[in-house]
């Protein structure tokens, strides 16, 4: 640049003044000094600002000429310095830069609105037939300028058809944004370019940082008239209520946002969307009341949303988004079934839903929404594998769910939902290797899972969830500690855990799912407290565990988690009791925990768990028949105990708890025969104690180094070498 064009350029700048508009047009200036040129030129350029991008037939149509001259003026301006090629879009495609296109549109908005329109007119006419969503995004972006009216009906439209799909859906909101922050949005549109980013933010895991733009949302909406935003705004208010844990300012915003959408459905039965919706309130209130303990609220709600979202499948199989709201239906009510403890019904609801997730999931693989829904559907089935003792079964869900996991959290690091779906298949992983004795996997999982919880909790520390996360994650290692004999690390952990759980608990009592979520931790502390000798302060936390269990319990008697709660904190008082030579309070406990076991075990035969919680409780009670010279009712409980077990360590011998509770069965019925001067019989149940145990060690399966000092006592038992 010699010295005359350094002139002109100084020039040129200070006849702009500043204005953002005149320092765009910069660039052209300098580049082209016929002055017809470049007044040809300006107009070209301000035309090619209102799209984000352009070629040839795109700048022919919005300058309304030929073909050929849009080429010959394209190539001018591809020589600026604030005109870009843009690929994205096709090898020949350009778009002027962000900065310049910004100032240019607002220039024409505001100086020139008559021919701002005109190109949005042209710009939409253009594109309005394109069928991909790029095309169809940057179309709705210029009818908001052409027709805003028009232009909150194809919003909807489009936000509809792309809700499916995050990676499309994200690029709507990019353009709903950039239109919001342009500030001449009014009324009507301006809520329908507000709902859709929100919505979508909420689904990426941001829905506890949005309750100021969620309150100006419902202001604007009440203040146009607009019920059905009213009650989506409504709808986020209580999501975000949720996730503060305020679940009666949840309840009654859920609650108005159903409210409204009755009143639509009910105005027109034939509009699909507003049923859509409906089914939706319907689900909230029913999260709601499962939190609650209103299980049988829970089961209303959840059982309206699956009727409005089976019809809606059915009238139109095709619709991708309807089989997907009837598989959110079906797990919900799977969910519920296992808290009332029919795992047979759950396993039906869970095996319905992931049928219709394998089938979206396969029909568009590139669909991050459905491969998680994928993924929820296998962990859902894997704790039901868990429960029902099938850990070949879990292990077939537990780490496909943790693949696709893992590769959406990788493909969008900033999406905090995708991260916390990571840690949840984490913590399955980790609980599951503790079953098969694998420690060093387990604390793998585990310390991976507190990693990314940690990170989600300091994010945001209002968000009572991801708080929540973090102190399950926290209670993991805790608990894996323990089992470690790592008392130091057990104890920081669990008080950090229960620290936690206290805060979440006291900011709602009314929160059974926090209540619960205190007593375990109390239990854990009491076990910490047991190992570390300490009984004085064990009976302090079980006797607090219990104090809620029992409320929780006696609250609904339906629900068959917490009736198990109550029961294992009456064994974990009993087992004190007898430490405290205490054994008619022992048998206080023992008794009235076996009763609720038995009616567990009789409710569900399928149910490994609670099977094993009556074997275990036989055991218990056989102990202390034992301690009280009663061998008669010692060997009823042992016999009864050692019956449960066979058959459920001959349901999966990979099981190394349950093949430890059997061998352990056996020897309690050795020392039992022997005691009562039953030698044959003691020699029969040395050896069966003594060929499982040598088969868990022979097999890989878990045996503690405890274990294995009986396993040469057993030895010596049977007269091995």
């Amino acid at each position: 640049m010699d010295a005359a064009d350094e002139q002109r350029l100084l020039h040129i700048l200070r006849a702009a003044e500043g204005d953002p508009a005149l320092l765009a047009l910069v660039p052209l200036d300098l580049t082209f000094t016929d002055e017809a040129e470049r007044e040809r030129l300006r107009t070209v350029l301000l035309a090619a600002a209102v799209p984000h991008w352009f070629d040839a037939p795109f700048l022919a149509a919005l300058l309304d000429t030929s073909l050929d001259e849009a080429c010959g003026l394209m190539g001018k301006l591809q020589r600026l310095t604030n005109v870009e090629s843009f690929p994205a879009r096709g090898e020949d495609a350009c778009n002027v830069h962000e900065a310049s296109r910004l100032a240019l549109r607002e220039h024409l908005r505001l100086k020139h609105p008559d021919l701002w329109q005109t190109y949005a007119q042209r710009a939409h006419s253009h594109l309005a037939a394109g069928k991909e969503t790029h095309e169809r995004v940057e179309a709705l972006y210029h009818l908001f300028a052409a027709d805003a009216e028009a232009a909150v009906v194809a919003c909807e439209t489009l936000d509809r058809d792309l809700r499916q799909n995050p990676a499309t859906r994200a690029a709507l909101c990019l353009a709903l944004n950039e239109l919001r922050d342009e500030g001449w949005l009014t009324g009507a549109p301006l809520v329908e370019a507000l709902q859709a980013p929100l919505r979508f933010r909420a689904l990426r895991g941001e829905v506890s940082e949005l309750e100021a733009e969620a309150r100006a949302l419902l202001d604007l909406a009440k203040a146009h008239a607009h019920p059905s935003r009213v009650a989506d705004a409504y709808l986020l208010l209580g999501d975000f209520h949720i996730s503060h844990g305020e679940l009666s300012k949840a309840l009654d915003c859920h609650t108005e946002s159903k409210t409204i959408r009755e009143h639509l459905a009910a105005s027109d039965p034939a509009n699909a969307e507003w049923q859509h919706v409906l089914g939706i309130s319907n689900e909230r209130l029913g999260n709601l009341a499962v939190t609650q303990g209103d299980l049988a609220g829970a089961l209303r709600c959840f059982l309206k949303a699956k009727s409005i979202a089976e019809r809606l499948a059915a009238s139109a199989p095709t619709n991708a988004e309807w089989q997907r709201d009837l598989s959110i239906s079906l797990n919900k009510l799977g969910d519920l079934a296992v808290a009332q403890g029919d795992l047979a019904g759950a396993l039906r609801y869970f095996s319905d839903s992931k049928s219709i997730r394998e089938r979206l999931a396969a029909s568009d693989p590139a669909n991050a929404a459905w491969q998680r829904d994928l993924s929820v559907s296998l962990n859902k089935l894997g704790d039901l594998a868990v429960a029902q003792g099938d850990l070949a079964g879990a292990l077939r869900c537990f780490p496909e769910a943790k693949t696709i996991a893992e590769r959406l959290a990788a493909s969008d690091p900033a999406n905090a939902a995708w991260q916390c779906d990571l840690s949840v298949s984490l913590n399955k992983l980790g609980d599951l290797a503790v079953a098969q004795g694998d420690l060093a996997g387990a604390l793998r999982c585990f310390s991976e899972a507190k990693t990314i919880s940690e990170r989600l909790a300091a994010r945001d520390p209002a968000n009572a969830a991801w708080q929540r996360d973090f102190a399950v994650s926290i209670g993991q290692l805790g608990n894996l500690a323990v089992a470690l004999d790592d008392l130091a690390t057990a104890s920081q952990c669990l008080a950090e855990c229960t620290a936690i759980f206290e805060c979440l608990a006291a900011r709602d009592p009314a929160n059974a799912a926090w209540q619960r979520d205190l007593s375990v931790s109390h239990n854990k502390l009491g076990d910490l407290a047991v190992a570390q000798g300490n009984l004085a302060e064990a009976l302090r936390c079980f006797s607090e565990a219990k104090t809620i269990r029992e409320r929780l319990a006696a609250s609904d008697p339906a629900n068959a988690e917490w009736q198990r709660d109550f029961s294992v904190s009456l064994d974990q008082l009993g087992d004190l009791a007898v430490a405290q030579g205490d054994l008619a309070g022992a048998l206080r406990c023992f008794s009235e925990a076996k009763t609720i076991s038995e009616r567990l075990a009789a409710r569900d035969l399928a149910n490994a768990a609670w099977q094993r919680d009556l074997g275990i409780s036989n055991e218990r009670l056989g102990n202390l028949a034992l301690a009280q010279g009663d061998l008669a009712g010692a060997l009823r409980c042992f016999s009864e105990s050692k019956t449960i077990r066979e058959r459920l360590a001959a349901s999966d011998p990979a099981n190394a708890t349950w093949q430890r509770d059997l061998w352990v069965s056996y020897y309690k019925l050795a020392n039992l025969c022997e005691k009562s001067q039953e030698p044959a019989e003691a020699q029969e149940w040395w050896q069966r104690a003594y060929e499982t145990l040598a088969s868990m060690k022979e097999r890989g399966l878990h045996v503690s180094p405890q274990d294995l000092g009986f396993l040469e006592l057993l030895r010596a038992k049977v007269g091995g070498e």
